[in-house]
């Protein structure tokens, strides 16, 4: 009884978990790892009006043509590592898919997806930290300055509206056309 009961608690457990995971690709989630890639060229999507975000990112922060060379070098690092660890990912999450259509799935193979699917995670967040680490070492400390506005403007950006509403925050000036 014991044992039945672990079964359908692992089952309910991992089906809850996997219902919350939308269905990626591995496209998706070399998406979420890396924006920019792998379905758009490293400056974006093309097109003459496309937001190209190295280009974007590289003049806001008045990157030298040498470190963009070596960020290039950095962000084909971290597609090389992530890229197989995100193809694992997506191969455990269809084995799961599977092995949840059965009436009656091995709770220790689920367990073993999901826990594979976590290590995997981890794996990837390891990488990116790398690569941030690495990009952050070839900014100058101006850049750095710069880099550590974004990401308090990031964290700024969802109560924004609220200031806005309460006329905390002056209007957009009007663009001349």
């Amino acid at each position: 009884m014991k044992k039945v009961l672990l079964a359908v608690l692992t089952i309910a457990l991992a089906a809850g978990a996997y219902a919350q995971v939308p269905g990626l690709d591995e496209n998706d989630l070399v998406m979420q790892i890396q924006p920019g890639r792998p379905n758009e060229t490293p400056n974006g999507p093309g097109g003459p009006q496309a937001v190209r975000p190295k280009e974007v990112v590289t003049r806001f922060l008045a990157l030298t043509p040498e470190q963009v060379t070596a960020w290039d070098t950095l962000l084909t690092a971290l597609e090389t590592t992530v890229k197989p660890l995100a193809q694992q990912i997506v191969a455990n999450d269809r084995a799961l898919a599977e092995l949840l259509k059965q009436p009656n799935p091995d709770p220790a193979a689920i367990g073993t997806l999901i826990l594979a699917n976590r290590a995997l995670r981890e794996q990837i967040r390891g990488a990116q930290d790398t690569y941030v680490t690495a990009f952050e070492a070839l900014l100058t400390q101006e850049q750095k300055d710069k880099l550590a506005f974004i990401r308090r403007a990031e964290r700024a950006q969802p109560i924004i509206p609220a200031f806005k509403v309460l006329g905390l925050l002056p209007p957009p000036e009007p663009q001349e056309q």
